[in-house]
């Protein structure tokens, strides 16, 4: 047996791991970015229509509360499909593709959040 096709997939393995681990962070990280995305935009139409200061206050924290249900209901069922993923086929490189988008998406999501609130 040739040494480099053994060493393939533990190396394509580790790679693999590699991207899953800054990947599966920034799940949670762009939980949090994408609400506080929402509120900003939010915002202005729930001000517009509460009639008072008390209502709009209590329209957003139900806002978020309800984004932080379903959207970490979200981010917890893709957390998992994806450690099943990298648990079962690690050393394929659909599996590599899979959590490159997965940072790509996950980077997009970040700088968007970074530009409308420095903005």
């Amino acid at each position: 047996m040739d040494k480099t096709s053994e060493s393939r997939p533990a190396t394509s393995r580790l790679i693999t791991t590699g991207l899953a681990i800054p990947a599966l962070l920034l799940a949670v990280l762009c939980l949090f970015a994408l609400q506080e995305i929402i509120l900003i935009l939010a915002a202005p139409m729930i001000a517009r229509s509460a009639t008072d200061a008390v209502r709009g206050s209590y329209a957003l924290v139900t806002l978020r509360n309800l984004w932080l249900i379903f959207g970490g209901m979200l981010t917890l069922g893709l957390i998992i499909y994806s450690l099943d993923r990298l648990f079962k086929q690690s050393a394929q490189p659909s599996t590599r593709r899979f959590f490159l988008r997965l940072l790509a998406i996950e980077l997009v999501i970040i700088a968007i959040q970074y530009l409308i609130v420095v903005r």
